[in-house]
């Protein structure tokens, strides 16, 4: 099965954001990260350390597509993770 997670473009309106896309076998989404707490690096270590939780096989881990200043803002965007053996 295909997986895929990466940035694709710069996004240019009132708000710093880079657009992004996920893709899980035949499913394809677009998502915009916000620039304003994290930059591209950021997001991309996060990524990298999700991903090795689940292939370490911890049963929970996220992807975090778009993050905020927590001091500011009581949300984040994720995609949740969940290692199950088959």
């Amino acid at each position: 099965m295909k997986f895929s997670i990466e940035f694709i473009q710069n996004v240019r309106n009132l708000e710093a954001v880079i657009q992004g896309r996920i893709t899980i076998g035949r499913f394809d989404e677009i998502f915009e990260s916000s620039l304003s707490f994290w930059n591209q690096n950021d997001y991309e270590k996060q990524w990298k350390h999700g991903l090795s939780q689940l292939l370490s096989h911890k049963t929970k881990s996220c992807l975090v597509t778009s993050m905020y200043d927590p001091a500011t803002a009581n949300f984040i965007e994720i995609w949740p993770l969940y290692y199950t053996e088959t």
